[in-house]
Order: structure tokens, then C-alpha cells, then sequence
């Protein structure tokens, strides 16, 4: 069986002091020449930004291939470059204020879902079933949720 447990999207992401931090709308044209970075090579949330670059004829100036999503944000925070990348794997950097999602025009066509995948003719374990459960529930958490747990 295969189930959907969560719908996550791309998001452009820059250190707190991005001169963009501010504007309405960055048309993808904006990003050409711009230094990007990018957790690790081969990822489908590689691939899908490339192909969001590459649909929209940017050029990137530097392409940084760094091992992890921790890398990647700490590159950003030092302002190294910008990067697309999860939403959700930032969105507590995000809510601290250690980095800013930049409103990149066509951003939302870029979503992706995390599927789970189980035997369709066994029922699962008690451990199967309580994983699945608390990675339902840490998946589904309400922004104001997050927040509470970063702040508390």
C-alpha cells in the first residue's frame, strides 16, 4: 500500500538581511546569475529545483554542492549563497528568524509528497504503527504549534 502522509513544497530561502527579504514577488528571470547552494547531489529536492531553473532558462553563477540540509542552511546563514530547497526542512529556521523564504513567483508548482510505503497483506507491527503515527502527527503540526515547541 501506499499512503500519502504529507505534501511539502520548495521554498527560496536567504539570510535574514536579503536585500528581496522584503519585496512582494521575485520572478525566477531575478535569479539569474545568483549564487545558489544545494544540499547534496543526487536528491529529488536537487532535481526538482534544477528543473525549476533550468524550465525557466536561469543560469546560476555558483553551484555549491554541500553534504546536508544542516550545511546548506549554515552556508545560506553565512550568506554563501541562496537556495531551494524543502519547506519543510527549514521551516524552524524559519519561525527562529535564522533565515527568510523569498516569495518566488511559481514557487507553489513545486510540491512533492512524502509517501509511505507498507506490505498490503500483513498488518504492521505495534513499533510500525506507532512510528507511522508520530511521523503523522510531527508532519501535520500547525505553524503556531512549531512555535510553541521552539520557544518553549
Amino acid at each position: 500500500n501506499i499512503t500519502r502522509i504529507y505534501e511539502d513544497r520548495m521554498a527560496l530561502i536567504a539570510w535574514p538581511e536579503h536585500p528581496w527579504r522584503k519585496k512582494d514577488k521575485i520572478n525566477p528571470s531575478q535569479l539569474e546569475g545568483m549564487p545558489f547552494v544545494f544540499a547534496s547531489t543526487p536528491s529529488s529536492i536537487n532535481d526538482i529545483a534544477v528543473a525549476f531553473l533550468k524550465r525557466h532558462r536561469i543560469n546560476v553563477e555558483t553551484f555549491i554542492d554541500l553534504g546536508n540540509i544542516d550545511l546548506l542552511k549554515e552556508a545560506v546563514r553565512h550568506r554563501v549563497g541562496l537556495a531551494l530547497t524543502s519547506k519543510l526542512a527549514i521551516q524552524e529556521d524559519i519561525l527562529r528568524g535564522s533565515l527568510v523564504e523569498l516569495p518566488l513567483a511559481g514557487v507553489d508548482e513545486l510540491s512533492f509528497n512524502f509517501l509511505m510505503l507498507t506490505h498490503k497483506y500483513e498488518e504492521p507491527s505495534y513499533a510500525s504503527w506507532a512510528f507511522q503515527k508520530i511521523l503523522k502527527s510531527h508532519l501535520t503540526k500547525t505553524k503556531e504549534e512549531r512555535k510553541w515547541e521552539i520557544h518553549s
